[in-house]
């Protein structure tokens, strides 16, 4: 974090979850939101995933590169 500059973490911020340091990692506001949204529209509208949870499902969910099993 400290080779990234300030700037671009708050660009980062700003436009993905403005609410970043003010959640424990995820916003069950966004959460009720987008559940909302969802159920009145009948699809798949908003996102509420924070940057947090965007990392987790990134790193989780993501094949690993690599030729030698590492």
């Amino acid at each position: 974090m400290d080779q990234i500059p300030r700037v671009l973490v708050q660009a980062v911020i700003s436009a993905e979850d403005k609410d970043f340091y003010k959640h424990p990692g995820f916003s069950f506001l966004a959460l009720a939101r987008a559940a909302a949204v969802d159920a009145i529209s009948g699809k798949k509208r908003l996102g509420a995933s924070t940057i947090t949870q965007q990392v987790v499902k990134n790193f989780f969910s993501r094949p690993r590169r690599g030729g030698s099993g590492s």
